[in-house]
């Protein structure tokens, strides 16, 4: 039955009174099984012939109908048709995806809609992200979390829990040394779907995380020469794959010594140098020439290089480019670490595809100093690895690097102050279908919660 396409405010209603229902009903469980604990009462009541076994079946039974009316393809049901009823919405406009019928694409539709220059904006859930690990163990560096997406909003389609990643393989127990494995671990997942915001994601979103590094496996870079260990000094390019942009080209030999000072290996390396610069450069690798030359739209990258002063007082800067996108550290910088320096793309919307692609897409290395010397080694580009909604990638970055080896862990944990904030936007998330630009008050909330 048709009744007349609705108007977007009327979609928005009708959005907003399921998700009420859905939201009244699942805090009405959590309460029974919560704070006033109705079901541990009458549990604990039970005594005589009949009540122990059948009132205790029937909680059993009452609690899974509460469940599945909170299920997670329940939750879509209700929403489903109002997201298909927003294309109407999206036709009457004349925004981009009008034509969609599945609700998977419709949903990417209405957030592209809800970032046009008339911005719409649903509450948000006010997730504090960790961005910083909690280490213990023998190995050393990092693992980064980008914890935005493209267009600068949090990624709000996750779990807020603390979230464990212990390696599980390390060079003695079946991968190569500074390739480790990683496995993510949640908090407990609940036996059913209440109380959720009490447990984290148990098994569900359980994935392997490696080091990333400067070889040619699995875990490498994307670059072909990453390590800069392949070097002719007669060829047309004497860094293999890597062509000279501008200024002077950069070598391994140091006054007629060949330079044995390099930050890391790599697996599968039968030599280890590093790229040594004593005049200005910037060289480039072509996506052309990279061990996979075609990226994916859909995910983050990550770019690194790591540096030292050899010798002097080097003055300039360091850049290295994904694409579009560049980053700089002063030489001075670098010099006052006092040893192995990271420069890196730092974690943002820039990390993304779509905002450093352009016309010719490189990855470039420049130097503009004209003093003292510097060393380069271990330029890593990789994808981000996608774990519960947000990207992560690992990697070795301390002056002098550790091999992780295993049980070794690295915790992050995240926090809601308020899990009441953000229902239109948790519910999405709960029905799988992700989550709508959003703001916490500035700017105005336009679709705003039961």
């Amino acid at each position: 039955m048709t009744s007349g396409a609705p108007t977007e405010d009327q979609v928005q209603a009708q959005w907003r009174a399921a998700v009420d229902i859905i939201d009244q009903t699942q805090v009405y469980a959590d309460t029974l099984l919560g704070n006033s604990q109705e079901f541990d009462v009458l549990i604990a009541s039970l005594k005589g012939d009949f009540t122990p076994g059948s009132l205790a079946a029937w909680a059993d039974n009452f609690r899974a109908g509460l469940s599945s009316l909170v299920d997670p393809q329940f939750v879509y049901q209700a929403l489903a048709p109002c997201i298909l009823e927003y294309g109407q919405v999206l036709k009457a406009g004349g925004f981009i995806g009008s034509g969609y019928e599945t609700v998977d694409l419709l949903i990417a539709a209405i957030y592209e809609r809800f970032n046009t220059a008339t911005k719409e904006y649903v509450e948000s859930r006010a997730i504090t992200f960790d961005l910083s690990q909690t280490a213990s163990g023998t190995g050393n560096g990092e693992i980064t979390r980008l914890t935005t997406d493209e267009n600068g909003f949090d990624i709000e389609n996750c779990t807020v829990e603390a979230k464990r990643f212990r390696c599980v393989r390390d060079q003695n127990s079946g991968v190569k040394e500074n390739a480790e494995e990683f496995i993510m671990l949640g908090e407990t997942r609940s036996k059913d779907h209440l109380q959720l915001h009490s447990f984290g994601t148990g098994d569900t979103f359980r994935r392997l995380l490696y080091n990333r590094n400067a070889g040619s496996t699995g875990a490498g870079s994307l670059l072909r020469n990453s390590s800069f260990e392949s070097y002719d000094a007669t060829a047309t390019n004497d860094f293999t794959y890597w062509q000279l942009v501008s200024g002077t080209v950069p070598t391994q030999d140091v006054g007629g010594v060949l330079n044995t000072d390099y930050y890391n290996s790599f697996p599968g390396a039968s030599t280890n140098y590093s790229l040594t610069a004593a005049a200005a450069f910037r060289i480039k690798q072509d996506r052309a020439d990279l061990r996979r030359t075609t990226l994916d739209p859909r995910k983050p990258y990550f770019l690194r290089v790591m540096c030292k002063t050899d010798s002097g007082t080097p003055d300039g800067s360091v850049t290295i480019h994904m694409g579009s996108h560049s980053e700089s550290v002063l030489s001075a910088t670098i010099t006052a670490a006092g040893d192995w320096y990271e420069v890196f793309i730092p974690m943002s919307q820039n990390s993304w595809f779509k905002n450093f692609n352009e016309d010719d897409l490189n990855i470039e290395l420049e130097w503009s100093g004209t003093t003292g010397v510097m060393l380069f080694d271990d330029m890593i580009f990789c994808e981000m690895t996608q774990i519960d909604g947000t990207w992560w990638v690992c990697r070795h970055n301390d002056a002098t690097p550790a091999a992780w080896i295993r049980d070794d862990v690295l915790l992050f944990t995240d926090t809601q102050a308020d899990t009441t904030k953000g229902k239109i936007n948790y519910y999405l998330h709960r029905a799988g279908l992700g989550y709508l630009p959003h703001s916490t008050g500035t700017p105005t909330i336009t679709f705003t919660d039961p």
